[in-house]
């Protein structure tokens, strides 16, 4: 099941919606299906497993011709971050080993971790603001973990049942001020206003059975820069969820894999390929879809 947010218009009014979906282009309204389901995605992932079963049911009975006034084209709704709220919003770097390599990092001892903020994120094919304070903004495809279930201390064997679901995350970058500390470093290069797109929406782990196996994509005006399977992760999904239950994990947390080799500031022939106003930058994943976002000036 694909799960999104998005945003529907009515009687010339915007509101704010779940939806699972559905073959055809189409999208199930799920919050007006059933008064049981909340209109938010981190409310309705602390139903947990009663509420996934509750909206697979709702997307069978569309699929049968069910519900019909609270199904719409997919292309009439707005697609929104699919958590946009989230509660914790983790991200792991230096996770590949040839992204160690091109970028000059040591192996590190456990996996790199840092916070994002929900301010910072935005949803498909919304636009990526070019900062007035960089010349160097970079794009990083990753894929990320959608926490179903509140949990601490998870054993690796474990971890995989505590995910939901997967879906594409941009770590937009300023790499020109990730490497000055005065200008703020690390912290500030990946906190950025719109530095953080989320989407196109979750893909339910129950449809993806082999996760490590994924493969991820980047690409800027068409052009490849990324690809490389999950396998390959330093770190792999069950350690960076294991590891990270040491604290609580509760639903619709998100936890980032860290993105591979290919990015253009660290590409001979890179420079060409740095966002700009203009530029169009994609994550993509045969096993869960394509997230796109133009880049505009700020």
């Amino acid at each position: 099941m694909k799960l999104v947010t998005m945003e529907i218009a009515e009687g010339g009014k915007a509101r704010e919606s779940i939806g699972a979906v559905l073959p055809g282009g189409r999208v199930l309204d799920l919050a007006a299906a059933s008064h049981a389901i909340p209109p938010d995605m981190v409310m309705f992932l602390d139903t947990g497993r009663p509420g996934l079963d509750a909206a697979r049911k709702l997307a069978g009975e569309a699929e049968g011709g069910r519900h019909e006034a609270c199904v719409r084209p997919l292309a009439g709704v707005k697609l929104k971050a699919p958590v946009p709220r989230p509660r914790k919003f983790i991200h792991a770097g230096r996770n590949f080993h040839a992204h160690l390599k091109e970028s000059g990092s040591k192996m590190p001892a456990q996996i790199p971790l840092a916070a994002r903020f929900a301010s910072t994120i935005i949803g498909p094919d919304e636009p990526i603001l070019y900062p007035k304070i960089t010349s160097q903004w970079d794009s990083e495809a990753e894929i990320v973990m959608v926490i179903g279930q509140r949990c601490k201390y998870v054993p690796r064997e474990k971890a995989f049942g505590v995910i939901m679901g997967y879906t594409l995350y941009n770590d937009v970058t300023a790499r020109d001020i990730q490497n000055d500390e005065a200008r703020g470093g690390l912290f500030l290069c990946k906190t950025l206003d719109t530095s953080n797109p989320l989407g196109p929406w979750i893909v339910t782990s129950d449809e993806i059975p082999d996760p490590q196996g994924m493969e991820l994509i980047g690409k800027v005006n068409g052009f490849e820069l990324q690809r490389q399977s999950l396998r390959n992760m330093i770190f792999d999904i069950p350690h960076i969820v294991s590891h990270l239950s040491s604290m609580t994990l509760e639903p619709g947390d998100l936890i980032s894999t860290g993105t591979p080799e290919g990015c253009a500031i660290f590409r001979p022939d890179g420079a060409p390929h740095l966002l700009r106003p203009g530029s169009v930058a994609e994550v993509s994943s045969p096993q869960i879809g394509v997230l796109r976002n133009p880049v505009v000036a700020e």
